[in-house]
């Protein structure tokens, strides 16, 4: 088992592994910007931002499919979120009702 590390170098090791991880994603964000251009080049930025799609006539357009994703991410927040308040909610009324005189009769 290896020790664990002591205040003295520990800091130094963090900045490293955090200098290490900030790099890499400089680089990924670098290279995905490199390789957009060539398709923003290649194609057009207003072709590329149009509304239809069809690659065999060469039309890129991205508009609807950025429309169904907001419009899928909207609809599934309002599905989500009255959930997310209501699990609790019943929980904490099954806890706080129901349970105390389920318990007082069964474990008594």
């Amino acid at each position: 088992m290896l020790p664990l590390p002591t205040n003295k170098w520990f800091p130094p090791l963090l900045l490293l592994c955090t200098l290490i991880v900030c790099s890499l994603l400089f680089f990924i964000i670098v290279f995905l910007l490199d390789e957009a251009a060539l398709g923003f080049t290649g194609i057009g930025a207003s072709r590329f931002l149009g509304l239809a799609w069809n690659p065999t006539e060469n039309q890129y357009g991205i508009l609807p499919m950025l429309l169904a994703t907001l419009l899928l991410t909207f609809g599934a927040l309002l599905l989500a979120a009255p959930l997310a308040i209501a699990i609790p909610c019943i929980a904490i009324i099954i806890v706080s009702v129901v349970l105390p005189p389920f318990t007082v009769r069964h474990c008594s």
